[in-house]
């Protein structure tokens, strides 16, 4: 049986394939990270919203149920009063609901220079190696962080034009 002997120019080449190999695998791993923890915030923010509106709530039923209370004679009171809680709650929600929009925005952000970082990283890789895999990964990677650019200017064009119709005509 004949024996193949194994040339040290094939083991650097098996060996520099198998580090590209884990190079883009690091890539990979580094965005499914990435997804998995804006993700998470994003979770994690809409579980906070959805407690402090449950307890919102709880207080505006306590003072509902200390309302029903009162004699008729306080009726025009508990109008006004109920007017009072109303706006309060609605000035809280749009409070909240700016922060999440700022959190939303800040999130946004670290996810494009992310997006950006790999998008550079991997072409750095690519035009290094010429390996048509890591051309690839370059590729989705600029494809990823281009449709995140598109999502992103849509969607400060939509706040534009809310801001705009906010403000009212001049």
């Amino acid at each position: 049986m004949p024996t193949t002997e194994i040339q040290p120019a094939d083991v650097y080449e098996i060996v520099a394939k198998c580090y590209d190999l884990l190079r883009i695998v690091a890539v990979l791993l580094g965005l499914a990270v990435l997804t998995f923890t804006v993700k998470s915030v994003i979770q994690w923010r809409r579980d906070r919203r959805v407690a402090e509106l449950m307890v919102q709530t709880e207080d505006l039923a306590a003072l509902s149920r200390s309302l029903m209370m009162v004699t008729r004679d306080k009726a025009e009171k508990q109008d006004d009063l109920a007017a009072k809680v109303k706006t309060d709650l609605d000035d809280r929600s749009a409070k909240s609901d700016a922060k999440l929009d700022t959190i939303h925005t800040l999130v946004n952000s670290a996810h494009g220079d992310t997006l950006k970082l790999h998008a550079v990283a991997a072409r750095r890789l690519a035009h290094l190696t010429r390996d048509r895999a890591d051309t690839i990964a370059a590729e989705l990677a600029e494809h990823l962080l281009h449709e995140h650019d598109l999502r992103q200017a849509e969607a400060d064009a939509v706040a534009r034009l809310e801001a705009t119709r906010a403000a009212g005509p001049r």
